[in-house]
């Protein structure tokens, strides 16, 4: 029996790309967040990641920044340019969101800049007020385009489908799974019952009350041990 999508991707989901791969250069794999869900219920969701992630760990979204306006903007201007804190890769901003005065826009695309330099970065939408520079900005990128193993006490992204190897490569591409039933995860912090809600510590799913639930056990599952849960994130 095939697995019927609900929704249509190229390749599979446990495709595993790199920004070296012909695929990635000529724009042949799926969209960074794009979403592909099953008729039985799982969803997943495409990532990326500077480094490389391990099958049936948690990963979690970038964090947010600080960076500093370079140059004075008007009014409806949708170009500005930023000083940023980290790292920042060509377009690895955009989709996320950049706050300034008390209003949020959404990123269309940056420059990439070192740490310490100037990124340009283009918005969908014009600032709705004029800002001088040195102004405080702050940054949140695209959920899924840097992705990490997840520490805890951060809402998890997904589970990762398929070890990356990206070697010489400076990204990998990668599906999460986001919801539904899973087997794959280690559960650690302590047997666990049936019905038992989980969260993550260290990338596993933990049996741990304070951590923010991401599972539901749906079987007993032994410290230490993989089990079926199901995932809702």
């Amino acid at each position: 029996m095939s697995q019927q999508q609900n929704s249509t991707i190229s390749g599979s989901i446990y495709d595993v790309y790199t920004d070296k791969d012909t695929r990635y250069k000529e724009q042949r794999m799926p969209r960074i967040g794009q979403v592909c869900k099953y008729e039985d219920g799982r969803e997943f969701v495409f990532c990326a990641a500077s480094q490389d992630v391990v099958a049936g760990k948690f990963v979690a979204a970038p964090t947010p920044f600080a960076g500093t306006l370079v140059t004075a903007v008007n009014k409806g201007d949708t170009e500005l340019t930023v000083e940023v804190v980290p790292d920042v890769a060509a377009g690895e901003l955009a989709g996320g969101y950049l706050s300034i005065g008390s209003t949020n826009y959404k990123i269309k695309a940056n420059s990439a800049a070192s740490a310490g330099s100037n990124s340009k970065i283009i918005l969908y939408d014009g600032v709705t007020a004029a800002f001088s520079a040195t102004a405080e900005i702050k940054l949140a990128p695209e959920r899924h385009t840097n992705c990490a193993t997840l520490a805890s006490g951060v809402r998890a992204v997904g589970v990762v489908m398929v070890s990356t190897n990206k070697g010489s490569a400076s990204r990998v591409f990668f599906w999460a799974q986001t919801r539904g039933v899973y087997c794959g995860a280690v559960v650690t912090g302590g047997d666990v019952s049936k019905g038992d809600t989980l969260g993550v510590n260290g990338g596993d799913l933990a049996n741990t009350s304070d951590i923010v639930a991401v599972a539901t056990a749906l079987v007993n599952i032994d410290d230490g041990k993989t089990g079926f849960v199901y995932i809702e994130l």
